[in-house]
């Protein structure tokens, strides 16, 4: 390869290649809902019976205004107004004060420690062991799919 395609390419532009459909993939699943909705937000859009044809004129950012003039939608724009303005403070407050005691020298440094790390570490204990269980050789999957199972088993990694 040229040194005029390594440069774009990068060093291994095989894995292009590999990452492509992927990147498409995603695209695509993005792309779709927002191009629908900005479409649904434009027209005079309503849902319809599947297959209905039925006439969508162009609104342009009639919507908006029609949704911005409506009491309720100010009223629910103003309710997440007061909910950022008391939780944001709020969380970062006791997040901080939390980091404060979990590093400050206290008589109880080492359970507060423990208290505040102990739910995430018992979380993911229980879910590595229901994947085991799941993936074991004698797992509920390997159980369901009987002799389509693989060999080794899924979390075996003979070589």
């Amino acid at each position: 390869m040229g040194a005029a395609l390594r440069r774009p390419l990068g060093r291994h532009p095989l894995g292009l290649a590999f990452v492509t459909p992927y990147v498409v993939f995603l695209a695509a699943i993005f792309a779709y809902p927002l191009g629908f909705s900005v479409y649904m937000a434009l027209h005079d859009y309503f849902f319809t019976a599947p297959g209905a044809i039925v006439e969508r004129p162009w609104v342009g950012l009639d919507n908006f205004s029609t949704a911005l003039s409506d009491p309720d939608v100010r009223a629910a724009f103003g309710h997440v107004g007061v909910f950022i303005a008391i939780n944001v403070p709020l969380t970062v407050a006791i997040a901080l004060a939390l980091a404060v005691a979990l590093d400050a020298v206290l008589p109880f440094r080492g359970f507060l420690r423990a208290a505040y790390y102990i739910p995430y570490v018992t979380a993911s204990v229980a879910v590595v062991a229901v994947w085991m269980w799941l993936f074991s050789r004698n797992g509920l999957v390997n159980s369901v799919l009987g002799p389509l199972a693989p060999d080794p088993s899924w979390l075996v990694n003979e070589l």
